[in-house]
């Protein structure tokens, strides 16, 4: 009896959160838009055709951009996605976009690296690519059926010069993978988000990009966490506050960060996040920041605190990161003879990173 009586319960809490989840989604079709709706992505069936294409997005990210596309999206402002590789996101957001909507802009290089490893093996467009091929024709193909809604421009995001007059209700962000493009992104995208625009951050529970957690660090002051999309590195942001430009046009650089304001960004990143894997990746994302400032002694601290506080190692973060930290300790000399010399942080070059991991 008493199983049968917690059974009943936990179908009764379903369907209250379940109304509850439509409700708001009813709200977002007349206009009204709570934050709690962005939450709201569980309710959302995704079409077999968009679980299917290849890539490194999460089936709950791909729920969001859906959810965003049929709910969320206003229509009075840009949507611009930044790196969107076999466009599993853009096809989930075009998917929910109606006639009239504004067209996603989707920048990316589209230029095969050899970190993408076997992301396309089972699909017909395996083993075609070589490294620096472009695959833009294999985005076309899964995004088919949406052109009408989608732009791609293929090329350089430090190339970008985007039209000041377009702003930005939606800002993805999956390109911040090093210090350059961290720097550009935050002076030529950010300014154009209104107060009420959103920001997806695809990797800030990923060990490869801790300028993210520097960035929003610096930015508090305008953002305020929306969601954490359940399992999945992304959390979501809308802008409370415009960015005086002045603050934008100083821009981004990894240089001025000592190790007690990288504390602090991490800290505050820790406090946004309640669930593990999440959690740990963060904090690999602090050693390895550590690491690319070249904080060598601060690093091999944090990381052994890390390691004393879990019990276990998440493959592709953490696990990641012990490989960088034991390379980073044979090359010491010349990571830091090749900046000084070159001006060139292997720590962040993805070339020497992919070498160690892969």
């Amino acid at each position: 009896m008493r199983n049968l009586l917690r059974r009943i319960k936990v179908e009764v809490v379903r369907l209250a959160l379940t109304s509850y989840g439509c409700l708001l989604l009813s709200l977002c079709r007349i206009g009204i838009r709570l934050d709690a709706a962005h939450r709201q992505y569980s309710l959302i069936k995704l079409d077999d055709h968009l679980a299917a294409i290849p890539g490194f997005t999460i089936p709950n990210e791909r729920k969001y951009m859906k959810l965003f596309g049929s709910y969320l999206y206003s229509n009075k402002g840009f949507i611009c996605e930044l790196g969107c590789t076999f466009g599993s996101f853009t096809a989930s957001l075009a998917s929910g976009l109606r006639k009239g909507s504004k067209k996603i802009h989707c920048h990316d290089l589209f230029t095969w690296h050899k970190s993408f490893g076997d992301v396309l093996e089972g699909t017909e467009f395996a083993e075609t690519l070589r490294y620096g091929d472009s695959f833009l024709p294999v985005f076309r193909h899964y995004t088919s059926g949406y052109e009408s809604f989608i732009e791609p421009i293929a090329g350089d995001i430090g190339d970008v010069h985007w039209d000041e007059s377009k702003k930005i209700e939606l800002l993805v962000v999956d390109a911040m993978k090093n210090e350059f493009l961290a720097d550009v992104i935050l002076r030529r995208f950010y300014g154009q988000l209104e107060v009420g625009s959103y920001v997806f951050q695809q990797d800030f529970c990923h060990y490869h990009e801790p300028w993210i957690h520097l960035i929003h660090y610096q930015f508090k002051d305008c953002f305020t966490l929306v969601c954490h999309v359940e399992d999945t590195p992304s959390l979501v942001f809308r802008m409370t506050r415009k960015i005086e430009p002045e603050r934008l046009r100083a821009g981004f650089d990894l240089q001025n960060f000592d190790e007690q304001r990288i504390r602090e960004s991490f800290d505050y990143s820790i406090s946004l996040v309640s669930e593990e894997p999440a959690r740990q990746n963060i904090l690999a994302a602090k050693v390895f920041c550590l690491l690319a400032r070249h904080f060598f002694e601060e690093a091999e601290r944090t990381l052994d605190q890390l390691l004393e506080e879990y019990d276990f190692i998440e493959p592709g973060n953490l696990e990641f990161v012990i490989q960088v930290h034991q390379k980073a300790k044979e090359d010491k000399q010349l990571i830091l003879d090749t900046m000084r010399n070159e001006g060139k942080n292997l720590i962040t070059d993805l070339d020497y990173v992919t070498d160690i991991n892969y």
